[in-house]
């Protein structure tokens, strides 16, 4: 790969490097006993470590695990436009909802399919698609139990009804405020959505949503002020950091971790406002890597301008049958464990990519 030097400019693909990186990360964090001393230790025991190498790899790991969702936000709300209500409603539902229903009711089919096809029983397979069909229909991010009743998580494809709630209601505050009072907007919606968050049970990724307004209004106000394509001065930069970094090692020593599909927001308001600036901390950095020309990162590129496919495609195997697979063989694995997530990581991305640009090829041809 070669380097160029050159200034940040707004333009169409400017972050498709960094959404390309995401969609991978997002698949490989999704690989069963990747990342098991992070639910599983205690994170007081890790940071009393000795060890500079572990702390640096907690610290990393937990960056990036957090800022993943809240990046794609503040990306979409760089690319906001206000509009009326009425169109914004309409787009959401054409860009965002039925690409969610489409790939609830394929999830759906193919989970009964793979189900009965690995088990052999045809009741179960109902029954554990009905959980499947029924958490999608309800949009919980993750999953449930109502009146003894399993629903399952609607997969990572929560983030499409959380987008598309935190665009409608931005683009209403947008209608009605500017500047100062139009942040303040999202702050308030924000802080809702976070008391909503402490509801056991939130069917369509509302919560989410509503925090996700902050994360949106963190992008347009960026782009508005031009913080991304204009230089600021050093000693900005610096102070900025610095406040992540006390934030960051706060979060860390509250014993918890930031994850919005769970609503787990460890020191609540203090938890999202740190997720959103390491968000803006990792995007700045990923632009000036725009620089970064060659065969690799050209095909991020391409995996980052196809990210919402792949974002549904992943979400189709994840809960129709690659869950299972990998769940038989983290049981039955007499390997190394190390061995057998780079396999499966690798399997599925394969699959995952192939299925992306075969459906993107098919659509282009039938334009």
């Amino acid at each position: 790969m070669k380097a160029k030097m050159n200034t940040i400019k707004n333009s169409l693909g400017m972050f498709d490097l960094i959404k390309g990186v995401i969609m991978i990360l997002m698949i490989l964090g999704h690989t069963q006993g990747l990342l098991f001393f992070l639910g599983e230790a205690d994170t007081n025991s890790l940071l009393t470590s000795t060890s500079p190498f572990l702390l640096f790899l907690l610290l990393l790991l937990s960056i990036i695990r957090e800022t993943a969702m809240p990046i794609l936000l503040i990306i979409c709300g760089y690319g906001f436009r206000k509009t009326t209500n009425i169109k914004c409603v309409k787009k959401q539902f054409t860009m965002l909802l039925i690409p969610y229903a489409i790939t609830m009711l394929i999830t759906t089919v193919m989970h009964l399919i793979c189900y009965y096809v690995l088990y052999r029983n045809a009741r179960s397979a109902v029954k554990a698609t009905l959980s499947v069909f029924s958490g999608g229909l309800l949009g919980f991010s993750h999953e449930c139990y109502i009146l003894g009743l399993k629903f399952s998580a609607c997969g990572p494809i929560w983030f499409l009804l959380a987008l598309a709630i935190a665009y409608i209601i931005f683009n209403f505050g947008a209608n009605l405020f500017e500047k100062e009072k139009l942040f303040c907007f999202s702050i308030f919606i924000c802080l809702l959505g976070w008391l909503i968050s402490y509801i056991d049970i939130i069917p369509w990724s509302i919560s989410q949503g509503f925090i996700s307004v902050f994360y949106i209004s963190l992008g347009y106000f960026i782009k508005k002020n031009k913080l991304f394509t204009t230089e600021q001065k050093n000693i900005y930069k610096v102070t900025f950091l610095i406040i992540a970094l006390i934030l960051k090692i706060i979060v860390l020593l509250s014993g918890s971790l930031f994850d919005m599909a769970n609503n787990m927001y460890p020191l609540g308001p203090i938890s999202i406002a740190e997720a959103g600036i390491w968000g803006i901390i990792i995007v700045f950095l990923f632009l000036h890597l725009n620089n970064i020309t060659g065969t690799i990162s050209t095909f991020i590129r391409r995996i980052g301008r196809n990210s919402l496919y792949v974002l549904c495609i992943h979400s189709i195997e994840l809960l129709a049958f690659s869950g299972y697979y990998e769940y038989d063989l983290a049981q039955n694995w007499q390997g190394s464990v190390a061995l057998r997530c780079i396999l499966v990581f690798c399997v599925r991305l394969a699959f995952v990519l192939i299925c992306t640009f075969s459906f993107t090829k098919i659509k282009d041809t039938l334009k």
